[in-house]
């Protein structure tokens, strides 16, 4: 294989995931790699070769200058991090500090394919990662707190000190958005245990992802006192749309049996449960 000039590193990445291409071209508009630097492993048979594919299906792998091996996962990225942002080097001599990028570094790599769907479901080399229960239920935890956190802040959304007071006092608008997914991963669970692992990434994206289409509402009240509640049933509908498009779009790439309109009727039985709560309170 052709070895890079003296000076330079080779950054291989999973051309199939996006995460890792839109990581490589971070790198290079930082100026920390060129381009020239950074190589797919789908599209060089030669460079196969001297990669171990069984470290580089679960992180990135990186040859430093002047080097013949290549290192992977947390250790390649810390060493573009200390390229990128010298200070680095004291916070990765932080054993703490370490631990901690190292965790996150695992979680987003065992889970790259849940985060963002790869770009094709069928390639010449699969670059799956392997199956990391911790990590994939870890995700599965944070993704569901911050959903959580943007809802509840999205609340301030409504302008009628009688309803931000339900809201506050009960959460309703949290329990009629996280109640559904909390429900079906239930669903899933009982009636088709053996695809959890997989369903329970997807959806937990799918809130995540969906979850943002309510910043709008944040960024509403912040600046304007008027039709705070028309916008934020607006924002809602967008939401909901956004979530079941995401949805159907992932349970095709995962090829499983469950309807699209089992979960819409979870949606709207969840968003009419809370809004009648509502009333009553």
């Amino acid at each position: 294989m052709q070895k890079t000039e003296e000076g330079d590193g080779l950054l291989v990445y999973d051309e199939n995931c996006r995460i890792c291409i839109g990581f490589t071209n971070v790198l290079q508009k930082m100026r920390v790699i060129k381009a020239r630097e950074c190589l797919s492993y789908q599209a060089s048979a030669e460079l196969k070769n001297s990669i171990q594919f069984d470290q580089f299906k679960n992180g990135v792998a990186f040859r430093p200058s002047g080097g013949d091996e290549f290192v992977y996962g947390s250790q390649a990225i810390s060493i573009l991090f200390e390229k990128a942002f010298p200070f680095m080097k004291w916070f990765f001599r932080i054993s703490f500090l370490l631990l901690l990028f190292e965790f996150f570094y695992k979680m987003i790599a065992f889970n790259r394919y849940v985060i963002l769907l790869p770009k094709r479901s069928l390639i010449e080399c699969d670059c799956y990662p392997s199956k990391a229960i911790f990590y994939r239920f870890t995700y599965v935890f944070l993704a569901f707190i911050i959903a959580s956190l943007v809802f509840f802040i999205s609340d301030r959304a409504l302008s009628n000190d009688r309803i931000a007071t339900a809201i506050y006092s009960n959460n309703l608008l949290l329990l009629a958005l996280i109640l559904p997914f909390l429900i079906q991963l239930f669903m899933v669970y009982i009636f088709s245990k053996k695809n959890i692992y997989e369903y329970a990434g997807h959806l937990s994206s799918v809130l995540l992802l969906g979850s943002l289409t309510m910043l709008p509402s944040v960024l509403y009240d912040a600046f304007f006192s008027a039709g705070r509640d028309t916008f934020l049933f607006f924002n809602l509908g967008i939401f909901f749309f956004a979530i079941l498009y995401m949805h159907q779009k992932r349970i095709r790439f995962i090829q499983m049996s469950i309807r699209w309109q089992y979960f819409l009727a979870i949606l709207i039985f969840a968003f009419l449960l809370g809004m009648k709560m509502f009333y009553w309170v």
